[in-house]
């Protein structure tokens, strides 16, 4: 519109219209913003933001309150422009600076080392590998268009400063663009924090432990984070983990003790330290070494738990090696100091034997049992020699020998003391390949293992001692003492009570037995697996209960002989 000055000569004004409310929103009064439009395209006649280049007057309802909101809107408009942490500044549509804040003339002295003024051109500061980018970005916000993007500029330091620019066009009384205001925000901090944090996770994804988080905040304290190794060591994906307490990890075989002290651990806000027996996806298990620690805020409250886990189910089963080597060590010492007493009655028996025979007619019947008797006082001599060879460690003396003719030796002995109801028989193969091994150890394993077998037939039963040839072309996991080549394997079966799968996972343990008290020492089985190692063998069990059990030894084939 035209208004006259009051020189007398006319000119060409913007005129804005707007209510102003009370605190009701009822409308109070009437804002007239008259703007002269030649400040804008002069960089000359324009003054900075702070000052008002059109009058204000209230045309209507010129009351205490109107004039009071025109203020604080005032007051508003210049903290948010000048108190902002943002670079702010409004050009016009000839890049000329209209208003900038404090920040902006900082940044330029920092980054450029110059001052800037109202009316400059802001093509002079830019460098020049950026002027394009920013004259295309100047021109879509002249297009109507909000503009954001980021920009990173040295600071003539080795350290850049990264910047969000957001640009948008500022519209005049005649909805016309009149000009663009920048708001510039140095976001460098937080873009290092993001960097590192990014560098935290490719650290914990790097590591070969498992880091899970869970937050102490939610009911049930579910997982917020899991790592990879995380996901190695217990087969659950992450999507599965998350969301879920880590109790799903527990099963069966964990000890409730353990349970209930990382449990109280928890509730009381406090770490805990345990090794844990743990269930991967597939169920099979592991020995999980967890260390559960808080993490605090300002105010010393638990916001999360941190677990750490280390899979040590492979040093767990070395400690236990380690036990069942001491406590063999132990009954080394034992035997030893046994061992000369024994001898000394097989002595006495032996020598007595041998009395008596001289004592009685060729003739006479009692000389097969008395050579039954010095036999059976041979093979005891040798096997205490036997136990005493393993127990200790020391050399054992192998020969080459055919298993079957000492599966025949064995026989006749077991006739003598299987019941009436059990069957005794034999499978051999007569191409069966000799064995380097000590025959009386050998001998000591299978008479072990047939009279377990008997023992496990209380009814009656039948009893099967088996011999094969077995090729293994290649290395086994399930039986890893055994070198690929050419084995023989001797089975002993029975079809006896049978074991659940809770007894197998103990049968080679010294001195744990199924038998009742005084009836075994449970050091039977625990001697032959050690004898069986000892000639790099393997010996395993299978067993169904009410079905039976087969016990099956493999020694290495001799290679000479075969």
């Amino acid at each position: 519109m035209v208004q006259r000055h009051r020189d007398g000569h006319e000119l060409v004004v913007e005129t804005s219209l707007r209510y102003v409310p009370d605190a009701d929103g009822t409308p109070t009064g009437l804002l007239v913003i008259i703007r002269d439009p030649r400040a804008a395209r002069s960089a000359e006649t324009t003054r900075p933001l702070s000052q008002t280049d059109a009058a204000n007057q209230i045309v209507r309802g010129k009351t205490p309150a109107t004039m009071a909101a025109v203020r604080n809107a005032d007051a508003y408009l210049r903290v948010a422009f000048y108190g902002a942490h943002a670079c702010n500044y409004l050009l016009d549509r000839e890049y000329r600076f209209v208003d900038f804040n404090p920040m902006v003339a900082q940044a330029f002295r920092r980054v450029l080392h110059r001052d800037i003024a109202v009316g400059d051109s802001i093509l002079e500061h830019i460098m020049p590998a950026h002027r394009d980018s920013f004259v295309a970005h100047f021109q879509h916000a002249l297009g109507g268009a909000s503009v954001r993007y980021e920009r990173v500029i040295a600071e003539g330091t080795p350290k850049s400063a990264c910047y969000e620019v957001r640009i948008f066009p500022v519209r005049g009384t005649d909805d016309s663009i009149v000009g663009v205001v920048f708001s510039g925000l140095d976001i460098t901090a937080h873009r290092q924090a993001e960097a590192s944090l990014r560098l935290y996770h490719s650290a914990l994804g790097a590591v070969g432990i498992g880091i899970l988080i869970a937050d102490a905040g939610q009911p049930d304290m579910p997982a917020i984070y899991v790592n990879p190794a995380c996901e190695r060591i217990t087969g659950y994906s992450a999507a599965e983990l998350l969301g879920r307490n880590c109790r799903m990890l527990t099963g069966p075989g964990t000890a409730p003790s353990l349970r209930t002290q990382i449990r109280e651990a928890l509730a009381a806000g406090r770490g805990c330290h345990v090794t844990i027996l743990n269930y991967r996806k597939d169920g099979r298990q592991f020995w999980n070494d967890l260390n559960i620690s808080p993490v605090t805020d300002e105010l010393g409250h638990v916001t999360h738990f941190i677990g750490v886990q280390t899979d040590v189910t492979e040093r767990v089963a070395l400690e236990a090696d380690l036990r069942h080597a001491q406590r063999m060590e132990t009954i080394g010492h034992l035997a030893g100091g046994i061992a000369h007493d024994f001898n000394n009655l097989l002595t006495v028996i032996g020598g007595a034997t041998r009395f008596a025979c001289a004592l009685l007619p060729p003739e006479h019947p009692a000389h097969l049992e008395l050579a039954e008797i010095l036999r059976a006082t041979g093979r005891a001599v040798e096997l205490t020699r036997s136990l005493l060879n393993s127990a200790r460690k020391q050399n054992i003396r192998p020969v080459v020998l055919n298993l079957n003719s000492l599966v025949l030796d064995v026989e006749r002995m077991l006739r003598r003391l299987v019941a009436v109801d059990i069957t005794l028989d034999l499978d051999l193969d007569p191409g069966l390949a000799p064995v380097l091994a000590d025959a009386a150890q050998i001998e000591q394993v299978l008479v072990n293992l047939a009279v377990n077998a008997c023992d496990a037939m209380p009814a009656g039963g039948v009893l099967t001692i088996t011999t094969r040839n077995l090729h293994i072309p290649a290395p086994d996991q399930a039986r890893p003492s055994l070198q690929p080549g050419h084995h023989v394997t001797v089975e002993v079966r029975d079809t006896g009570v049978g074991m659940t799968p809770e007894i197998q996972a103990h049968l080679f343990e010294p001195y744990f037995t199924t038998k009742g008290a005084g009836l075994g020492t449970g050091l039977g089985l625990a001697t032959s697996n050690g004898i069986v190692k000892q000639h790099r063998g393997h010996i395993s069990c299978t067993s169904v209960p009410a079905h039976g059990t087969c016990f099956c030894v493999t020694l290495p084939a001799d290679r000479w002989s075969w």
